[in-house]
């Protein structure tokens, strides 16, 4: 004890300072191992005099480096994912919290792993003694994509609803189709509250900002194939139309990523997404004439 200066345990109110308290309430419940940010490393000397003054076995001490946001500085209130509540209403899964929290500052050649996994594989010796660990909100969304492709089409659609609920002010229906739109739409979720966009064009029709469009396609290209769809007699079933499209495309100088573009976004509103081979299997013929030629 020589070594240390007198440290207050409590204060002229008669409460108890952090330190006395975090080493009472370790003893009492017998904790074998303390981890905790390397910012408490100027109070861990204290409290080892504390458990060495009262004669208790003192527990593994283990100080990780701190977690920073992406300008460098210690993640605070005020960064987006600090708050468990604005992930989940962001989307973001417990799995894939978990996961992208637990592999942080380390590196495991397999990083999407379960809990149960990760508690048997983690080394704290691969841990970094120094410098902070940048919290990356584009690799959180990459652990939640990979979880969400992990989930069963019914646990999907199970945490989805929530979501899909607050868009649209209502309960859905899950009928067979919606459950088809609902299995071609995961693979492409990063987020749970993407869901309500990514199946909004299945649920209803989608209002058209061509504005959209034409950052895609020239406008004048645009122009064309709709020419080209409303200049074409439609055929049974719709998926032979895509055929029709392409080479009636081809033999008027627009190119297939042109004609798809332009077809996927009269069908969802939107110029990415899911196939379009897939968009006409999944919505009935009368739908897809119906979109496709206003």
């Amino acid at each position: 004890m020589e070594h240390f200066s007198d440290f207050a345990i409590s204060r002229s109110d008669g409460s108890f300072t952090f330190v006395f308290v975090n080493f009472v309430d370790d003893w009492l419940m017998k904790i074998s191992h303390v981890i905790r940010g390397e910012d408490h490393l100027s109070n861990t000397a204290v409290q080892a005099a504390l458990y060495d003054a009262f004669m208790v076995d003192m527990p593994i001490f283990w100080h990780l480096p701190i977690i920073c946001n992406s300008k460098g500085e210690k993640l605070s209130k005020r960064d987006f994912g600090f708050s468990l509540t604005d992930l989940r209403n962001a989307g973001f899964i417990p799995e894939a919290i978990t996961n992208y929290l637990a592999v942080m500052g380390i590196s495991i050649s397999e990083e999407v792993q379960s809990l149960e996994s990760l508690t048997k594989i983690i080394n704290f010796e691969k841990f970094g003694l120094h410098g902070g660990i940048h919290y990356d909100l584009e690799k959180l969304t990459w652990f939640n994509h990979k979880w969400l492709t992990r989930l069963s089409l019914d646990e999907f659609i199970a945490r989805s609803l929530p979501y899909l609920e607050q868009h649209f002010g209502e309960a859905i229906t899950i009928t067979d189709g919606v459950r088809q739109a609902f299995a071609l739409i995961q693979p492409e979720t990063r987020t749970l509250v993407e869901v309500p966009k990514l199946i909004e064009f299945y649920l209803q029709e989608p209002e058209l900002d061509f504005a959209t469009l034409y950052l895609e396609v020239a406008q004048d290209k645009a122009e064309n194939v709709k020419n080209l769809i409303h200049a074409t007699s439609w055929q049974e079933p719709a998926t032979q139309m895509l055929d029709v499209y392409k080479a009636q495309a081809k033999s008027a100088g627009i190119s297939t990523k042109e004609l798809l573009t332009t077809i996927r976004f009269l069908l969802t509103g939107n110029t990415k997404g899911l196939g379009v081979m897939d968009l006409f299997k999944l919505l009935s013929s009368s739908v897809i004439q119906k979109r496709l030629t206003p």
